[in-house]
């Protein structure tokens, strides 16, 4: 009799722990006027499946609950609402395979670690800002990322662990995305390659604070923005040969910083100002800038000798990668440094 009632004890213990790990339809209140979008969660379960049918996860509707783990969400959820998962701190893994919209907040201060959306194509300001265990993300549709005049943090900001970045089809960063807080930043601390080919604009404070990146190449780039580089103290290489507008986006905190690695940097019709980079780059040896804004006509250009700048008319060398000091710098792709490292190997 005593072996059969620790047998019921044992399975009703064992179910209620199964019961917990999962959710029921009951567990999520649906918008009284649209059946298809999910405004709030009650459910206690660990790992949270979204019904099929749903279309969109409401604003803050899981905001804040400690227990998620784990969510996956069918192919019919096109929009993540902003703050949907805010301070899901144990959330790790999410699967959204037909999702295409992540609104402002999403995610921010979640615990993911990697955030792999096949089909998102924009992602709002603040959607991942503060993940700090976020180290893989896989957007290979994303085309715009954050916005130009956003208020509060920016897309992937603090996000500390993330260290490589590719987007085949972004067009713009905005402002903040990239962003380290002076609290964080460090030279163990950021992203240290960056693969964006088709970003024609790089807003304000992108990539401020990320001491990290030692070469910035942006073949496509024709705008960037204030302070977007700021305090970015580890850069060796600046290669941005379509850009025609700088504000001050190489700027460094003078009390803290000394920007002495930068030793060469090409840029487009643009203008190289004192307020910007020019003298205030102790250790820049060679300035190209390109004529009429087409790459690989490099015909005025500038080089410290003997301490001073010297101006010089004739036309630059072909730009070389092996050799920078013979022509403006051709930074190696992603691709190029992964097959160089398995070569190593």
């Amino acid at each position: 009799m005593k072996k059969i009632i620790k047998f019921f004890a044992l399975f009703a213990l064992t179910a209620a722990a199964v019961f917990a790990q999962t959710n029921s339809a009951s567990d999520f209140i649906m918008e009284s006027y649209d059946s298809t979008r999910i405004a709030r969660y009650k459910g206690t379960s660990a790992d949270v499946t979204i019904p099929d049918g749903v279309i969109t996860i409401g604003p803050r509707a899981f905001a804040n609950n400690k227990n998620i783990t784990s969510v996956t969400m069918p192919a019919s959820v096109k929009t993540i609402g902003g703050g949907a998962f805010s301070g899901c701190t144990n959330l790790t893994s999410v699967s959204a395979p037909g999702a295409e919209s992540i609104i402002g907040s999403a995610f921010i201060n979640t615990g993911l670690i990697k955030a792999d959306f096949p089909q998102v194509t924009d992602i709002e300001p603040a959607a991942f800002a503060l993940c700090t265990k976020l180290t893989s993300v896989n957007f290979p549709k994303l085309t715009t990322i954050g916005s130009e005049k956003s208020k509060g943090y920016g897309a992937f900001e603090d996000c500390t662990s993330l260290t490589k970045v590719s987007f085949p089809a972004v067009t713009s960063i905005g402002k903040d995305t990239f962003k380290i807080s002076e609290s964080f930043a460090g030279a163990d601390i950021g992203l240290t390659e960056i693969d964006l080919p088709q970003v024609t604009v790089i807003y304000d404070n992108a990539f401020e604070n990320q001491q990290r990146l030692t070469i910035v190449s942006f073949p496509s780039v024709t705008k960037v923005g204030e302070h977007a580089f700021r305090n970015c103290i580890g850069i060796t290489n600046v290669y941005l040969p379509l850009a025609t507008e700088l504000k001050n986006s190489f700027s460094y905190d003078t009390k803290k910083y000394k920007l002495t690695r930068v030793q060469t940097i090409t840029l487009g019709t643009v203008r190289l100002g004192n307020t910007d980079a020019g003298s205030r780059l102790e250790g820049l040896e060679r300035f190209y800038r390109t004529e009429g804004g087409e790459p690989g006509t490099y015909k005025y250009i500038s080089e410290r000798i003997g301490g001073k700048w010297e101006k010089q008319s004739t036309t630059a060398q072909p730009p070389t990668a092996n050799d920078p000091r013979s022509g403006p710098p051709q930074p190696k792709t992603m691709q190029q440094q992964k097959a160089e490292s398995a070569k190593k190997r």
